[in-house]
């Protein structure tokens, strides 16, 4: 897929945005490393998205997600990355599902030291079509709204 970028101009106002998505859900940081988790919509089916994120660098995979489901994402050979779906359920434009996390990471002298995170992920299909039905102030309204009854529902701290 081709993208246009935006050049950036000084003193120049710009609005609106390529893509929309759900929050990003990011575990602590541990000895300076950190996986962030976003759900999206590809091809028509749920996926998650990880970014590792370390010192010296950042990379992330989608995996296409299903209920009750185990693995583990090792990008580098000290890295790991244990995940854990469970109650994913669809109800009209909601996913939502409860993921655990562990992230590991292989310390000299002492092995693997994890930290274990988890959430209950929910994410609002209906904003990604309203992209393409709504004016950019319409979108930007429904947007705050959304936000405002997340915080109000404590999902997200806003």
């Amino acid at each position: 897929m081709s993208t246009l970028l935006t050049t950036a101009a000084d003193g120049q106002l710009y609005t609106g945005y390529d893509k929309l998505g759900a929050s990003v859900y990011c575990t602590p940081y541990f000895s300076g490393f950190q996986a962030c988790i976003m759900p999206e919509i590809q091809g028509g089916f749920l996926a998650i998205k990880i970014v590792l994120q370390t010192p010296l660098e950042r990379v992330s995979q989608s995996f296409k997600i299903t209920n009750g489901i185990k693995f583990t994402w090792a990008p580098f050979s000290r890295f790991k990355l244990d995940v854990e779906i469970k109650n994913l359920v669809q109800t009209g434009n909601v996913y939502g599902f409860d993921g655990a996390f562990s992230l590991c990471v292989n310390l000299p002298y002492f092995g693997w030291k994890c930290v274990s995170y988890s959430n209950h992920f929910y994410y609002r299909t209906n904003l990604l079509k309203a992209t393409q039905e709504l004016s950019a102030a319409d979108l930007n309204s429904q947007l705050i709204l959304q936000l405002l009854m997340a915080e109000k529902a404590g999902a997200c701290n806003c």
